[in-house]
């Protein structure tokens, strides 16, 4: 069997932005310098040639399908693009001592075997991140494999390839490595695939739901969970900080006297006081500052209290303005306002939410440098007002986005634009109150409020409906409430899923709208912006953007800076514009790909029939290229086209 032949057994069909990752190299896989780098596998005919030419070298599969790029558009072995696991493999045991028939057993050196099973591609175990990283515990545990990265690249750790050559250093020189058995039927399960092992998946699963401590990001807002992570036995798991600023601001928040509270969560602390010198002067610290965490919880509760009472003043009954009349009410739908018309209201939250690698900060930036800028934005009037950009991802690489923005579209630097580069929890009271006090001092109001992304300033569940609820009102409260600004949080899909945001669907209902980025080509720099949600309107067509590389000079070294800018283009226009410019066979390809249809290159190439097999070849390639250019098609994958 070729690594080829190995490789698609294990992925089935990739579908879109799926791939594998492969790598391949001659030297010593224990040296420092060993190169692990390797490279993302589509099944390409030429990408098949070169890995099974790999027969003198190490050769190594990753276990994973995985899906999208990173922010730099580039394909990356990551737990971040993992999609689902294909194979669960053990490194070194015996055949005889598993239950069941495996799919493959590679000697991978002398009297040393790796031991493969085929997954069922449509078991949900499978793309369930969490579950496999308990798998992979357990089959460390047991000893089927090197210990688990904690950090959960286990998921997409490599395996050797059926050929290639093991080049650790030994005294009878390189061993081919070879494959000692072959069963392609057998797939199965996770949970059949765990029994072969000796695992059951059932309690691997009961055992994820366990209570434990959580880890320091990890935690909820519950005054239980809080003190567990305070006084955590392990004294590497306990977290003081951020809990220590969330039960007092419960407690003062609930009534509790200031002193009181001093009192009470001193007496927590003393009662969990650790010895060790260097984590005794950690706790020391922050046990000293429990008064000024409770005299700024107390500050708080009366800016609360007082802004309550601006709300309601004492001598306006609670219940005026309450109902509106039918006419009341259709006064105030057409006094709806937008910050970019028919597609983000003003005063409202929205979520904006894509696969990594599909551009979506770009097209944010781009829709933010819009509005700084009173420009229109997808053909839209956008209302002109300031920005506030939290950059909680990629903070270093925001100026040089804005500069190549500002340098493809001609414009001097924004001035009512302001980037927030300091990482912050906005889950955190404390943090959301500051980043609000900021906005406030700044000289102009902004009309958006983007935050980038939500994964990078959550500390609670995703999951989890009331901890999304929770972080989705303190927006509201601190910063669309604050400001009658639109807040806009860019944020991933699930593994599974790239139709919906990741996460609770919270998410989905307590937003005003919600805004899908794709990438309908992986090999192409454009983007696609769906409306998914729109609560105050109709739904627009999807939007189509270009990404160009702008190259801004260079750094001392030489090296070329350079950034991505988003730009959009009307396709609805292009289409108009080519009504009656089609030559015959390129209207010919047009309606057959019409209502959606993927055709393949040869069923295309049938609607060629005039002149001899030169003439035709002439015409296809002409037509294609043009319907290219005039972005009326696309590739929707190796050799499969369809309509933009």
């Amino acid at each position: 069997m070729e690594n080829s032949e190995f490789l698609s057994l294990l992925a089935g069909k990739l579908d879109g932005e799926q791939y594998l990752w492969v790598c391949s190299y001659a030297g010593d896989p224990n040296s420092p310098a060993a190169a692990w780098d390797g490279r993302a596998y589509h099944g390409k005919p030429a990408q098949a040639q070169t890995i099974d030419r790999c027969r003198d070298q190490n050769t190594y599969v990753s276990t994973a399908v995985l899906s999208g790029l990173d922010d730099q558009a580039r394909f990356r072995r990551s737990k971040l693009t993992f999609l689902r696991l294909a194979v669960l493999v053990a490194d070194d045991c015996n055949p005889d001592d598993l239950v069941g028939q495996v799919s493959y057993v590679i000697e991978t050196s002398p009297g040393k075997r790796q031991i493969g099973v085929w997954l069922d591609a449509d078991d949900l175990d499978c793309v369930n991140g969490a579950l496999i990283d308990a798998v992979m515990g357990e089959m460390s545990a047991a000893g089927f494999m090197a210990k688990a990265d904690i950090s959960g690249n286990n998921r997409v750790r490599y395996v050797r390839l059926p050929v290639g050559s093991n080049l650790k250093p030994r005294d009878s020189g390189p061993w081919a490595v070879r494959l000692e058995q072959s069963n392609p039927e057998a797939r199965y399960s996770l949970a059949d695939a765990c029994a072969v092992f000796g695992i059951d998946l059932e309690r691997v699963r009961a055992g994820m739901s366990a209570p434990k401590v959580r880890q320091h990001n990890e935690t909820g807002s519950d005054h239980a969970s809080l003190i567990a992570l305070l006084t955590a036995d392990d004294v590497d798991d306990r977290s003081y900080h951020d809990p220590l600023l969330k039960l007092t601001g419960k407690l003062v928040a609930g009534g509790l006297h200031p002193g009181a509270v001093v009192e009470h969560v001193r007496g927590i602390m003393m009662a969990h006081r650790p010895e060790g010198e260097a984590e005794l002067a950690r706790w020391r610290s922050r046990y000293d500052e429990i008064p000024r965490m409770v005299a700024g919880a107390e500050r708080h509760k009366q800016r609360v209290d007082a802004a309550a009472e601006d709300v309601i003043p004492p001598s306006v009954p609670a219940t005026a303005g309450l109902l509106l009349t039918l006419t009341q009410l259709e006064e105030a739908a057409k006094s709806v306002r937008w910050c970019v018309k028919a597609l983000i209201p003003a005063d409202s939250m929205g979520i904006l939410f894509g696969a990594s690698g599909t551009f979506k900060s770009f097209l944010a930036l781009d829709l933010c440098l819009h509005l700084a800028h009173d420009k229109s934005w997808c053909g839209r009037k956008t209302n002109a007002g300031g920005v506030v950009y939290v950059a909680a991802e990629g903070g270093a690489g925001i100026s040089r986005r804005v500069s190549a923005w500002h340098k493809q579209n001609k414009r001097m630097l924004a001035t009512n634009f302001a980037v927030c580069v300091t990482p912050l929890l906005l889950t955190v009271e404390e943090r959301i109150v500051a980043l609000r006090n900021a906005v406030s001092a700044l000289t102009f109001k902004p009309s958006l409020i983007v935050v980038d992304t939500l994964s990078q300033t959550f500390a609670g569940d995703e999951n989890s409906a009331s901890d999304i609820s929770d972080y989705l009102r303190l927006i509201n409260l601190h910063l669309r409430s604050a400001f009658g600004a639109s807040v806009l949080v860019i944020h991933h899909t699930g593994h599974s899923a790239s139709e919906r945001p990741r996460g609770s669907s919270a998410l989905t209902a307590n937003v005003d709208y919600l805004l899908g980025v794709y990438r309908p080509d992986t090999d192409g720099m454009s983007a696609q912006l769906e409306v998914l949600k729109q609560k105050d309107g109709d739904k627009l067509l999807a939007q189509h953007f270009d990404l160009t590389k702008i190259v801004l000079g260079r750094d001392e070294d030489g090296d070329e800076v350079s950034s991505l800018v988003a730009g959009w283009y009307d396709s609805v226009k292009v289409i108009k514009d080519a009504v009656g410019k089609l030559s015959i066979y390129e209207q010919m390809v047009i309606d057959a790909l019409a209502d959606g249809l993927v055709l393949q290159e040869d069923e295309l190439r049938t609607l060629f029939t005039e002149g001899n097999v030169g003439t035709q070849r002439q015409a296809w390639r002409r037509t294609m290229d043009k319907l290219q250019q005039r972005r009326l098609i696309k590739a929707a994958g190796i050799k499969e086209w369809r309509k933009v």
